[in-house]
C-alpha cells in the first residue's frame, strides 16, 4: 500500500525542526501501522525524506533573519530563538495535520528546539555567523550581531532597562534633606561656640556666675554630641545615596556602549537616570548655599572674642609705646615715673 498523504504530513512535520528523532519515528511507524501500512515502506520514504531535508537546510532559503534582533533563525520558527518576536508569515506555507500523533511530534519539536537554543546559550556563539564571542563583550566582532537579545538570561536589554528602572525608582524615594536637617547636624557646633561665647563674656565684666554655669555645659554638651553623630544621620544617608546613584549612571553608561550596543531603549531610560541625579545636584548645590552662609556667621561668631582680644591687646600695647616714647623725649624717664610723675608744662 503507498504512503498516505497524511503519513507525509506527518514526516513534514517531525522535519520541520530538521531532526527526525526515534520517538518522532516511532509514532510515524505507529500510525502507518494502523492504517496497514508496512513499516520498511514507511521507513524508507523517511529515510529518504530526512535525506532531501538534511540537503535543502544547507541552502539559504532555510534561514531568516529576525526583524526585530537581527538573529538567523530557520524559516520553520514561529518565534525567534533570540528576542522572542513573532516571526509568523502568512504567505508561508503552514502544515496542517490533526490528531494525537501530530500533538506528540510537535512537541517534540519544541524540546528539540529548546535543547538547541540551550546549547546555543551555553557555548556562546553567535546566532547570525556562527562565529565564538569573545569573553569581555556580547557583541561579535565578526558580523556585528548583539548577543544581549538572548531571550531569558542577564544579556538581554529588557534586563539592563529593569535594572536601571529599578535604581531609578530607588532614587526617586529618596528623601532630600531640607535645610532644617542639615541644621540639625550642625546643632553641635553652634551650641559649643554659643557655650564659648557666654565663658567668655563671664571673663570679660559679664554675670561670672550664669556666664560660666550656662557656658560648660555647652561647650561640653558641644563635643560630646558632636563625636555621637560621626558618621550617621539623614543627610550622610543622603549623601551615600546621590552618589551610589552617581557611581551607577557611569556602571549603566559604560555598559550600554560597550556591550549592549548602544540600546535605544536602555539611552532612554538612562537619560531620565540622568535627569534624576541632576534635580538632586541643583537641590544639594541650594543646600551647600545656605550652609556657607550660616558657616560663615557662625565662624563670624567665633570670631568675635579673638577680635575683641586682639582689639584690647592693640589699644594697651599702643597706649605703652606712646608713653615710652613721651618718656624716652623727656629726658630718659621710663615709663613707670612717667606715669606716677606727669611732665610740668
Amino acid at each position: 500500500m503507498a504512503v498516505s498523504k497524511y503519513i507525509k504530513d506527518l514526516v513534514d512535520l517531525a522535519l520541520q525542526d530538521r531532526v527526525m528523532t526515534y520517538t518522532e519515528r516511532l509514532i510515524i511507524v505507529n500510525v502507518a501501522a494502523k492504517r496497514n501500512i508496512k513499516a520498511d515502506q514507511v521507513n524508507k520514504y523517511i529515510d529518504k525524506a530526512v535525506a532531501k531535508r538534511m540537503k535543502d537546510s544547507l541552502t539559504k532559503e532555510e534561514m531568516q533573519h529576525c526583524p526585530s534582533c537581527g538573529a538567523q533563525v530557520p524559516l520553520l520558527m514561529n518565534d525567534c530563538l533570540f528576542c522572542g518576536r513573532s516571526l509568523v508569515d502568512p504567505g508561508r506555507r503552514v502544515i496542517k495535520v490533526d490528531g494525537e500523533a501530530a500533538t506528540r511530534i510537535q512537541s517534540e519539536n519544541k524540546r528539540n528546539i529548546k535543547l538547541v537554543s540551550d546549547k546555543r546559550r551555553s557555548i556562546k556563539q553567535c546566532p547570525d555567523c556562527g562565529a565564538p564571542f569573545p569573553l569581555i563583550s556580547h557583541i561579535c566582532t565578526y558580523c556585528g550581531h548583539v548577543l544581549h537579545e538572548l531571550q531569558g538570561t542577564d544579556l538581554n536589554a529588557n534586563y539592563l532597562v529593569n535594572s536601571i528602572e529599578s535604581q531609578l525608582a530607588k532614587l526617586e524615594k529618596i528623601q532630600v534633606p531640607t535645610i532644617l536637617n542639615l541644621l540639625s547636624d550642625w546643632i553641635e557646633v553652634a551650641l559649643f561656640l554659643f557655650g564659648y561665647l557666654l565663658i567668655w563674656l563671664g571673663d570679660h565684666g559679664g554675670n561670672t556666675i550664669i556666664c560660666w554655669g550656662l557656658g560648660i555645659p555647652c561647650v561640653i554638651g558641644g563635643i560630646v554630641g558632636g563625636g555621637k553623630r560621626v558618621g550617621g544621620g539623614t543627610v550622610n544617608e543622603a549623601d551615600d545615596a546621590y552618589y551610589d546613584a552617581v557611581n551607577d549612571y557611569r556602571m549603566y553608561m559604560r555598559q550600554i556602549s560597550t556591550l549592549y550596543g548602544d540600546n535605544r531603549e536602555a539611552m532612554v531610560t538612562l537619560c531620565r537616570y540622568a535627569d534624576k541625579i541632576d534635580e538632586l545636584k541643583k537641590k544639594r548645590n541650594r543646600n551647600r548655599n545656605w550652609l556657607f552662609a550660616i558657616g560663615f556667621a557662625l565662624f563670624l561668631c567665633g570670631a568675635i572674642p579673638f577680635g575683641a582680644e586682639l582689639v584690647d591687646y592693640y589699644q594697651r600695647t599702643h597706649k605703652t609705646t606712646v608713653i615710652d616714647s613721651k618718656a624716652n623725649q623727656g629726658g630718659g624717664v621710663d615709663s613707670s615715673s612717667a606715669i606716677e610723675q606727669p611732665q610740668r608744662p
